[in-house]
């Protein structure tokens, strides 16, 4: 099992490197609103739970979840190569009014990432 500080520090990295390449590397005109406002890790470092907002109504964030669900091995790809780590964690996106953002907040200690 990973240190508690050591997986907020590797959440924070991918919060701060997502955000960069969904900005620099996908010009998927429906990724253009998303903002990714917290990453949380589980405790063994494999699932990383990326809490997205999107400007716009639930259309937007469904078809914003849609193409990161798309670009998600790309993005673990990039994060790969910006982060040097044994081994990238699945990314799993969650919009920020789904109720399982709340349980993650929860389950995760309240303590976000972003």
């Amino acid at each position: 099992m990973i240190q508690r500080r050591t997986l907020r520090k590797i959440a924070s990295e991918i919060h701060q490197k997502l955000a960069q390449i969904l900005l620099q590397e996908f010009s998927d005109p429906r990724l253009q609103w998303v903002t990714v406002q917290e990453v949380h890790l589980t405790p063994d470092g494999r699932t990383a739970y990326v809490i997205f907002d999107v400007l716009g109504d639930e259309r937007r964030a469904r078809e914003a979840r849609t193409a990161l669900t798309e670009v998600q091995g790309r993005l673990r790809g990039f994060l790969g190569k910006a982060m040097y780590l044994r081994t990238v964690p699945e990314l799993e996106f969650i919009y920020a009014s789904d109720p399982r953002a709340a349980e993650i907040r929860l389950r995760r200690g309240a303590s976000p990432i972003g």
